[in-house]
């Protein structure tokens, strides 16, 4: 029952990836560094009665894993949140959704694991799949792709520390620790690049990026706490089926068949990788 709860948690938190996207796509006239601090602080507000019963007690030898989880988490987020405006938001959740194809070479670093044959053909099978949907030849929209995909390195780092965490740290430890950290640095280059919000329709889609912000890291942890990384990441390719129904019921949105081909490879590729058991196994024991 426990493996099936953390499966229901990936599929919310889906949801609320997909209407936070939308929000950002809807906030396209305020600055990002803006949107990213109430991202985070909104998720703060609205967490920390929450996150402080029972008191949450940090132990500074896990600070380093925090670390590494928060500031990936974070500038994973600017990644996105950069993309989004320039690309559909099927293409963008397709390149977020690539992240379980970093997890092998992450933990190749990391855990110096030796990368057996059917996960570099999962690996190879996956990023045929984002050359298919970046097709170089062609004119790209800025860097906005490759940043999306720098943002799919980072949120694969930050779910490897997260199942790394999960072990050590209660739900409530990595929540706090990820708000407090993200909302204080993301308060820097909020103030450097600051323009005022003046209508209150910016102030609305800035509290529904905030609130969805929130449920989606909320579910997303739970989610990869208490179901393996092998399965919890699989969740997030209904991130693309949602964010898809959004951008084609407001923006009209309808990818070329070259975009889906794209897709359906760097699922395929995902889903090697994600059930490979060696994968599944060692994260298990992390």
């Amino acid at each position: 029952m426990r493996e099936h709860h953390g499966l229901l948690f990936g599929i919310l938190s889906a949801i609320s990836c997909s209407l936070m996207y939308v929000f950002v796509k809807l906030a396209e006239d305020i600055p990002v560094p803006t949107v990213v601090f109430f991202r985070f602080f909104i998720g703060l507000v609205l967490l920390l009665p929450w996150l402080m019963r029972p008191p949450v007690q940090f132990n500074f030898q896990n600070l380093p894993l925090h670390l590494v989880r928060d500031l990936s988490g974070l500038f994973a987020m600017g990644c996105y949140y950069y993309a989004i405006r320039r690309i559909s938001l099927v293409n963008l959740s397709t390149l977020v959704s690539t992240f379980p194809l970093f997890i092998p070479l992450i933990l190749l670093v990391w855990r110096k694991l030796v990368i057996p044959k059917q996960r570099i053909v999962a690996l190879l099978i996956g990023f045929v799949g984002v050359l298919v949907i970046l097709h170089p030849t062609a004119q790209m929209n800025d860097i906005a792709d490759l940043v999306a995909l720098l943002g799919s390195f980072l949120a694969a780092l930050a779910a490897v520390s997260i199942r790394k965490l999960s072990h050590i740290e209660s739900t409530h430890s990595i929540l706090l620790n990820y708000f407090v950290l993200a909302t204080v640095v993301a308060l820097v280059p909020m103030v450097v690049f600051w323009q005022p919000v003046e209508e209150p329709l910016q102030w609305i889609y800035l509290g529904g990026v905030g609130v969805f912000g929130t449920l989606y890291q909320y579910f997303m942890t739970k989610s990869y706490t208490h179901a393996p990384i092998s399965k919890a990441g699989m969740m997030s390719y209904f991130i693309v089926v949602f964010s898809g129904l959004f951008g084609w019921l407001l923006w009209n949105e309808v990818p070329p068949y070259r975009d889906a081909l794209g897709v359906l490879l760097i699922i395929a590729g995902g889903c090697l990788a994600l059930f490979d058991k060696g994968i599944s196994t060692k994260l298990g024991k992390s």
